[in-house]
């Protein structure tokens, strides 16, 4: 079931897009991916099979890049995800600290139901996947797969 959804939104950008196309979502679980993603054969049920414990609402599965050894620009963004953004060494550390943590996108997915709850209190240039995932870090343990 897919619908292409199409309409000219006041702010421009990928909050405002992801916002827009989050409102009609009608699955128990979002998945989000950034569009550059190859994803494994195993990686969706990975990613949702933590979803079986009751306390579970978001989840945030690791990131490799796959050309990382072609040039500085992918060693770079490979340190990037390993380290910082993509469920790496600082983002766990945070996340077992209590503190802020952010998913952007990559390998994340998060309960629906939960994400209506939370999201009207956001700000519309903030989304579940690149600004609000510091608040749901805050409210509920996430779990690696």
């Amino acid at each position: 079931d897919m619908k292409v959804l199409s309409e000219d939104l006041p702010k421009k950008g990928k909050p405002p897009a992801l916002n827009y196309g989050l409102k009609y979502v009608k699955n128990e679980i979002v998945v989000l991916y950034d569009s550059g993603c190859i994803l494994q054969k195993n990686t969706l049920k990975n990613l949702i099979a933590p979803f079986q414990k009751p306390k579970i609402h978001a989840v945030i599965g690791p990131v490799l890049v796959k050309n990382w050894k072609d040039n500085k620009l992918t060693r770079g963004i490979l340190l990037d995800y390993a380290i910082v953004s993509g469920g790496g060494l600082i983002f766990e550390i945070k996340n077992r600290l209590g503190a802020s943590a952010y998913s952007f996108g990559r390998n994340f997915a998060v309960s629906t139901k939960y994400h209506q709850v939370v999201t009207p209190s956001c700000d519309t240039d903030q989304i579940v996947a690149d600004g609000f995932i510091e608040v749901v870090n805050n409210i509920v343990k996430l779990e690696a797969p």
